[in-house]
């Protein structure tokens, strides 16, 4: 007897505001209180495999960021990866879980950050460094999981820059979170573009809801559905 494994997943995908259909100048008078504002940012989401064994969420985001002021060039010098992709999530559960964690076996492929300057494309020097925490895992038990840390070195308020990273999570061993998925277009800080890819196995059953009327587009590639917004 052959056993099939059906794996179903659900996407709740939620639109506030867009600055996507402003002028330049009415976007910068928008966000001239803001610390951090982010002209373009482009999130590709590829899951691969069908079989909860075997599938993987390879994740990539690209985001040019404007610094404008020493809160802000605190707050983008440092970041940690993995991201949830819901931030706002709130786990209620004793503190001992250590629940602000996002997901384990973690796998970084890169993590890249630009200053773009007179019609230059400078690397900057990014150190890393790796955390290790102690939480209790999926399964009940305790154990350690790696939280992956980045500064960015010679930044200035005033800056533009670009920072790209990639990882890929194990769906096997994050399947409570990673099973339902909530994300949000607009975050803590203003974005004047974004665009998503979400793509699955076309084999998969997936349920989606699309909240304030922000269907996407729609694209088979080979085995592969994708969904695409452009903001």
């Amino acid at each position: 007897m052959r056993t099939q494994v059906l794996t179903l997943m659900f996407l709740s995908v939620i639109v506030y505001n867009s600055y996507s259909q402003v002028s330049d100048s009415l976007f910068k008078s928008f966000c001239q209180n803001e610390n951090l504002v982010i002209l373009d940012e482009e999130m590709h989401v590829n899951i691969t495999g069908e079989k909860a064994l075997y599938m993987n969420f390879n994740i990539s985001n690209t985001a040019k960021y404007i610094i404008q002021n020493a809160d802000g060039l605190k707050e983008i010098q440092q970041e940690q990866l993995p991201k949830r992709f819901d931030e706002l999530y709130i786990c209620h559960a004793p503190t001992i879980r250590n629940t602000d964690w996002a997901y384990e076996m973690v796998r970084i492929r890169s993590y890249t950050a630009h200053l773009l300057k007179n019609g230059e494309d400078i690397p900057l020097k990014v150190n890393a460094s790796v955390n290790e925490k102690r939480v209790i895992n999926s399964r009940g038990f305790f154990g350690n999981i790696s939280q992956y840390n980045y500064f960015i070195e010679d930044l200035s308020v005033g800056d533009t820059i670009v920072i790209s990273y990639h990882y890929e999570i194990d769906f096997k061993d994050n399947w409570i979170r990673l099973l339902s998925n909530r994300l949000f277009f607009h975050g803590k800080y203003p974005k004047k573009a974004f665009s998503l890819n979400w793509c699955y196995n076309i084999n998969m059953e997936v349920d989606s809801q699309f909240i304030n009327l922000q269907p996407p587009e729609v694209m088979i590639d080979g085995k592969k559905i994708c969904y695409r917004w452009e903001l």
